[in-house]
């Protein structure tokens, strides 16, 4: 149970050429309105998306990751550091601080609304690019 509860490695896609374009007004130069709404779409998409990571993300910092380290051992929850992540051996865990405790179960569903949202936001983040692309005109 610890274990699932442990943080999410995130992506963060390269951004710099989109921002660069919204930034210095070269959007106004797409000629196809299509494209020109489809990369602002993407931009926004793309804003909600990392928004949804970085509240997960804060969520384990200001809350979880204090509450599970005061009642069980965090050292076991981290991956292997060569080879994929993989559960480890049994370790203490306080059972009773976690078994019908209020504090725990509002931070476990606040966890899954917010891994919910993030699987909307990059849905929708990769609905868009699909849009993007297939607009585009062949590469020459």
């Amino acid at each position: 149970m610890v274990w699932d509860l442990g943080p999410i490695w995130f992506t963060y896609p390269e951004r710099a050429a989109l921002s660069d374009i919204l930034s210095s007004g070269g959007i106004a130069f797409i000629q196809d309105p299509g494209i020109r709404l489809l990369v602002a779409r993407y931009s926004l998409r793309l804003d909600q998306h990392m928004g949804s990571q970085e509240a997960l993300d804060d969520l384990w910092d200001d809350a979880l990751v204090g509450y599970l380290s005061n009642h069980s051992s965090l050292v076991d929850m981290l991956p292997a550091e060569e080879g994929p992540v993989r559960r480890r051996g049994a370790f203490e865990v306080d059972v009773g601080a976690f078994v019908e405790n209020r504090d725990f179960a509002n931070l476990l569903t606040r966890r899954l609304i917010l891994l919910d949202r993030i699987q909307l936001a990059t849905e929708n983040l990769l609905e868009t690019m699909e849009q993007l692309r297939e607009s585009l005109p062949p590469a020459a």
